[in-house]
């Protein structure tokens, strides 16, 4: 997701706020410290996103 972001010019705060989730939950699941479902990732990705 880490990859995503920074190509898409997100910083963490901006894409957390935009998912509608904590900070920290995303640096969590940016540094593998919690494993993202795949349904989590594909919501934050398509909620914040668009390709």
């Amino acid at each position: 997701m880490k990859e995503l972001r920074v190509q898409k010019g997100y910083t963490q705060q901006q894409l957390a706020t935009n998912a509608e989730i904590a900070l920290s939950t995303l640096r969590k699941i940016e540094t593998a410290t919690v494993v993202e479902s795949g349904y989590m990732a594909a919501a934050i990705t398509a909620h914040t996103m668009p390709v």
